[in-house]
């Protein structure tokens, strides 16, 4: 019994010569080889720009950051500087001021020694100062008498005790001659009341009433 014959696979022919020349036909694979698209392409490079702008954000804020706390540091610097600045003036200042009231002092006290040696080389004013009770009204008559051979002009003050003067009088005063003040002049003299008698290049003269 003869078996049934199996079909023939038909035959397929490659063209031939090849499309180029020395070229052999690639047959396709059975997997299609993938391919990226230009889309997905630009996505993965956006991607990393923005990655890289990120870091670069990043490194400046941190900059920026660093900048700031070395400003901030040096201000505080600066104010400590400043302090210490402002207290060594006002200790410069203490010192100047103590300096110039010892100054001050030691200036009063020469220029009063100088005054005291000034009035100490001066010739005593040759007058001499009585008190008599007055005649007529009230108080004291104070003498003011010239003892020298040469007129003297002379100032008199009365005084309360320990007060400023409370009468004043320009005097010219003749050789050898007294002159009087009392209630005719317009002067109420009480005990205890004080005349002085200067004149320039003397050394004044004072007499406290009775």
């Amino acid at each position: 019994m003869q078996r049934p014959a199996k079909p023939s696979t038909p035959v397929r022919f490659r063209p031939w010569p090849p499309d180029s020349a020395g070229d052999l036909p690639i047959e396709a694979s059975d997997s299609p080889e993938l391919v990226e698209s230009p889309r997905e392409t630009g996505s993965r490079a956006g991607s990393l720009i923005a990655t890289l702008g990120i870091v670069l954000l990043l490194i400046a804020l941190a900059a920026v950051g660093a900048y700031a706390y070395w400003l901030n540091a040096e201000r505080v610097s600066l104010q400590h500087q400043m302090i210490q600045q402002s207290l060594q003036v006002l200790e410069l200042r203490e010192k100047l001021t103590r300096t110039e009231v010892t100054l001050q002092e030691r200036t009063a006290a020469l220029a009063t020694r100088d005054a005291a040696l000034a009035e100490a080389n001066r010739p005593v004013l040759p007058v001499r100062v009585t008190f008599r009770l007055a005649f007529m009204g009230q108080g004291l008559v104070a003498s003011i008498r010239n003892v020298t051979d040469r007129p003297l002009n002379v100032i008199a003050e009365l005084r309360d005790a320990g007060a400023e003067p409370s009468r004043e009088i320009s005097l010219a005063l003749e050789p050898n001659k007294a002159t009087e003040i009392g209630y005719a002049q317009g002067w109420t003299i009480t005990s205890g009341q004080s005349i002085s008698v200067s004149s320039s290049g003397f050394r004044s003269v004072t007499a406290f009433a009775p």
